[in-house]
Parts: C-alpha cells; structure tokens; sequence
C-alpha cells in the first residue's frame, strides 16, 4: 500500500532528461570556445574546422525548424 505516485517517477525521468540535455550543450559550448594558449591564427583555422558542426547544429534545432516551417507556410 505504500506506493510512489507516477508522477514523482516521471518527474525524475524528465529531470534526467533536463540534465542530460543540459550536459551535452555544455560540452557542444565548451568545444566551441578556442583555446587561449593556441596561437590566434591556429584559433582561426579550428574555428574555420568546426564551424560546419556549429552550423548543422543550429540547422536541426527545434527553434529554427519552427521558425522555417512558419517562413515556408507564410510563403504560399
């Protein structure tokens, strides 16, 4: 007679998702940033290597498919 709510278990699931999610976002950001002991123009050039990650991720975030799917339905 002693059992836990579904909710609590679905909160803690969707918590670890948060998580997660937050977690890789902070390494994708910490990939991102350019290492200060590297010489400016080596920065240049991995920044040049990892600008086409950067960019397909920013092309599969939710945000910006909503925004082409309204730009595409305001189109016809």
């Amino acid at each position: 007679m002693d059992e836990k709510p579904l909710l609590d278990e679905d909160e803690s699931f969707l918590d670890e998702i948060k998580s997660g999610i937050r977690k890789l976002y902070n390494k994708a950001a910490n990939w991102m940033k350019p290492d200060r002991e590297q010489p400016m123009l080596v920065q240049i050039l991995v920044f040049i290597v990892k600008l086409p990650v950067l960019l397909l991720l920013l092309l599969l975030s939710p945000v910006l498919l909503v925004i082409l799917f309204f730009v595409f339905m305001a189109a016809f």
